[in-house]
């Protein structure tokens, strides 16, 4: 139970007489600061696709339409999550549609690490390719570079991730050179603009790029946004059913691809002992539904599997947990293809960054979460214990020596200790609503702005007790009765519920939670699902 809490009461009656919307919606707009733009670009209908004329698109574009016209053999190097793996798959339907011979590989994540390596680019070379094109990374493999060059091979670095080193001379596609309109794009979005440029629409692109940029947690704005709301229209109805048949309900939404169809992508990267995530490669790009059906099946049980030891691991970390600004923990027995999902489980419980790492030969290796505010690239960039490191101010991948994790365990509680934490980023928005804000149309009216931007899913509501009538108690939920329309839950299985083993609402005046609405033989009533107390 939370004590105390900062819960905004929004009057946002020019809000909705400005834009003509529901209050619901009004309150979320007026909160989150958008400006005028931002809100018209949220409230718009039309998500016409457009095609980047970035000089890096075009000159990509180019390399590849010469490779076809001398026949020559292109090698795609992938990254082993969901973005990695979708841009692979929109790399590989472009260079079949033009017809180019083309193979594709995704680095296993415990032999060959992360993103294109030396011995990646003599596989390529041994391949008879004379064209590498990586997707999803890149941006920090010089030594891998450098390697092609020497064996005369050309290569094309697509990605998004932060740029540290010195890149010149090299052909860079990546979203801080392609435009204002693109600067919000994923490994795989990128990968879809230089198809875009080259063939135009094509469907089953459209798709994973959008589950991709849902699944890298973009901002979705600018032509992110535009895709991620193609791509949905385009996946309700019911294509491609490579991706469709991992959703877990009949409608598909950000919420559906971020929870359920994205962590089955990306459990085969994760559990890279056990299956091998090139195989999702083909399983994406197929038609055939026999082998949808039968690969389907195995990333189901997959999924399932990584669940089970993500529960285990998460219970493990949480006995290991010190009193120090950033949580960072390893052991040896810690599945490193979990690791990622553990620190961000830890950042729910303790609300502060952890790295959680496993050890491999004479490294210890992890996968490091933040908090709004804390940017991890600045954070690590000048520890010079780090062996190697890479990724988002969110989420970033970590190597260090063995030899050496002592002194860089205390280097990073130093400098977080001295790090100034961006207060505004970090702020936690809650919204206080009452019955008339909660009907089924305002719910609905949300609809509008699916894809839901970060910064307004972010936001959670408050309802006050006094709205209460009645109270109904069952073996699995509790179910508090405001009104015929309108009720809050409380599931018994929730970590809320088990923390506090009971509901005292004597000493509460606020239901903290989210809005949802339950459906049952073509009725509709809305629900306010409860996540904590105050």
């Amino acid at each position: 139970m939370i004590s105390s809490m900062n819960i905004i009461n929004i009057d946002s009656i020019d809000y909705e007489n400005k834009y003509n919307i529901h209050s619901l919606l009004a309150k979320l707009l007026k909160v989150s600061n958008f400006d005028d733009e931002n809100i018209k670009e949220l409230l718009k209908e039309d998500y016409t696709l457009s095609i980047c004329e970035a000089d890096c698109v075009i000159q990509a574009s180019d390399r590849i339409k010469k490779a076809k016209d001398n026949n020559e053999k292109v090698y795609v190097v992938g990254d082993y999550d969901a973005d990695g793996i979708c841009a692979t798959a929109i790399m590989s339907i472009l260079l079949n549609k033009l017809d180019i011979n083309n193979e594709y590989y995704i680095p296993d994540r415990f032999l060959d690490g992360y993103g294109i390596n030396e011995d990646i680019v003599d596989k390529a070379y041994e391949s008879g390719s004379s064209l590498i094109i990586t997707v999803d990374n890149g941006v920090r493999a010089l030594e891998a570079i450098e390697k092609a060059k020497k064996l005369n091979l050309d290569i094309i670095i697509t990605d998004h991730h932060t740029i540290i080193d010195d890149l010149k001379d090299i052909l860079l596609v990546h979203p801080s050179i392609m435009g204002e309109e693109y600067k919000y794009l994923c490994g795989a979005g990128v990968a879809y603009e230089i198809s875009r440029y080259l063939i135009g629409d094509d469907n089953k692109s459209t798709v994973l790029a959008c589950v991709a940029s849902i699944g890298d947690i973009m901002v979705l704005s600018k032509e992110t946004r535009n895709i991620v709301k193609a791509g949905l229209a385009i996946l309700n109805n019911k294509y491609p059913s490579s991706i469709y048949r991992l959703n877990d309900s009949e409608k598909v939404n950000s919420d559906s691809i971020g929870f359920h169809i994205v962590p089955k992508i990306n459990s085969v990267g994760r559990l890279a002992d056990r299956a091998n995530a090139n195989v999702v490669v083909d399983y994406l790009i197929s038609d055939d539904e026999m082998i949808i059906d039968d690969i389907s099946f195995h990333i189901n049980e997959l999924n399932e599997e990584r669940k089970s030891i993500t529960n285990k691991q998460e219970d493990e970390a949480k006995k290991m947990i010190k009193d120090d600004p950033f949580i960072i923990i390893h052991d040896a027995n810690f599945h490193e293809g979990i690791n990622g999902i553990v620190a961000g489980r830890l950042i729910d419980l303790y609300k502060k960054p952890a790295l959680v790492m496993s050890e491999r030969d004479d490294y210890i290796k992890g996968s490091a979460r933040s908090l709004p505010g804390i940017n991890l690239i600045n954070l690590f960039q000048d520890n010079e214990y780090i062996d190697r490191f890479g990724g988002h101010a969110m989420a970033c991948g970590v190597v260090v020596k063995k030899e050496n994790f002592d002194c860089f365990y205390g280097q990073v509680q130093k400098d977080m200790a001295n790090y100034k934490v961006n207060e505004e980023a970090e702020e936690n928005i809650i919204i206080e609503l009452k019955p008339e804000d909660m009907g089924i149309n305002n719910i609905f009216e949300l609809d509008r702005i699916e894809p839901i931007p970060q910064a307004i899913r972010a936001i959670n509501f408050a309802l006050n007790t006094k709205y209460i009538n009645r109270i109904f108690d069952n073996e699995k939920i509790i179910r508090l009765i405001i009104d015929d329309n309108l009720e809050a839950i409380i599931f018994k299985n929730s970590k809320f519920y088990k923390k506090n083993n009971s509901l005292n609402l004597e000493n509460s005046n606020y239901l903290i939670g989210r809005l949802s609405i339950n459906e049952f033989r073509g009725n509709y009533k809305s629900q306010f699902i409860v996540d904590d107390i105050a």
